[in-house]
């Protein structure tokens, strides 16, 4: 390949849990054998390796009373635990890596009308469950000296399927999921990050340990663009179980040692949450048609945007509750 095509990038192996078939050991021989393994087509030692990738998953089932149960310590132990193999080789430890794969199960296209544990899709637990991750993977990587360059949602579009029935997809029919919109949201932050003080989001390996099964996670990631004129807060609730905590929380956000911002600035907020940015809720109330009318669906594609409403200024009193 190189041969042909010079620059492109040869990597992997794009192994999958490290508890599943022995995925850690198949990764420390792989890397072992780029470093120090008989190449089969030049006859010499080792074999190069542009980047190394891996794929990450949570788990999900249903608890005793018959909601959802993800798993977000599952996925982020998998990373962290390629993340320090991957490490231990000099060779290797500054290479680019991207997850293949990264999502909260395995099977896509398993649907959540026959599966309902996957229920989740539908979701806005899903949405959160994505914010709560996305930038966790990057700073999981990161500790150990790695970076992480890509993550794929192994998700797709099937085709001639039923509205809503739970494939891992991020619209359905073209109408756009709750996730999708998890998404629009992450692409508002910019490259510089800010730091956060957060004493309710939960810390990392807490979360490796034991999952989100206690308190929810509230957790933030901030942003700011090169001009120092627009910053983003990307705020989240999430809990491992569906329905396992009361979302509504009093919130409040200070930012400071940014006086530049202060005068004359305006905030905008975005939400995803059952009444916004969920087109799903919106078909539910309309009694589940299958198909929708052309009425409907146009209004399934106006119940999935997400809402923007003018925040506060910075200074104004509390409005109350979110």
């Amino acid at each position: 390949m190189k041969r042909a095509l010079p620059l492109a990038r040869v990597g992997g192996p794009h192994v999958t849990d490290p508890g599943w078939k022995n995925g850690d050991a198949f990764m420390r021989a792989f890397l072992e054998h780029c470093r120090s393994g008989r190449n089969a087509a030049t006859g010499g030692t080792g074999a190069p390796l542009d980047f190394v990738a891996f794929h990450a998953k949570g788990t999900t089932r249903l608890d005793a009373r018959g909601r959802v149960e993800m798993n977000l310590g599952n996925h982020l132990k998998t990373i962290d635990t390629y993340g320090r193999i991957i490490a231990s080789f000099p060779e290797f430890a500054r290479l680019p890596i991207y997850l293949g794969e990264s999502d909260p199960e395995g099977c896509a296209a398993c649907p959540a009308t026959l599966d309902p544990e996957r229920d989740y899709r539908r979701t806005s637990q899903f949405a959160a469950y994505t914010a709560a991750s996305f930038m966790r993977k990057q700073d999981l990587l990161a500790r150990t000296g790695g970076e992480l360059r890509g993550a794929v949602s192994w998700a797709f579009t099937f085709a001639d399927q039923p509205w809503f029935n739970g494939l891992r997809a991020l619209t359905t029919n073209e109408v756009a999921l709750p996730v999708f919109n998890a998404f629009k949201l992450l692409a508002r932050l910019e490259r510089r990050r800010l730091a956060v003080e957060a004493p309710a989001m939960l810390p990392v390996d807490a979360i490796i340990a034991g999952g989100v099964r206690g308190e929810p996670d509230l957790g933030a990631v901030a942003s700011i663009d090169e001009a120092r004129t627009r910053l983003t807060v990307l705020l989240w609730s999430y809990h491992d179980v569906a329905g396992g905590h009361d979302d509504r929380r009093d919130l409040e956000l200070r930012i400071r040692g940014m006086p530049d911002l202060a005068s004359g600035s305006r905030s905008l907020e975005h939400t995803i949450d059952e009444r916004s940015g969920n087109a799903y809720t919106a078909w539910l109330a309309m009694g589940s048609p299958q198909p929708p009318s052309a009425d409907e669906i146009a209004a399934l594609h106006a119940a999935a945007e997400v809402k923007g409403a003018r925040g506060r200024p910075p200074g104004a009193p509390p409005r109350g509750p979110p």
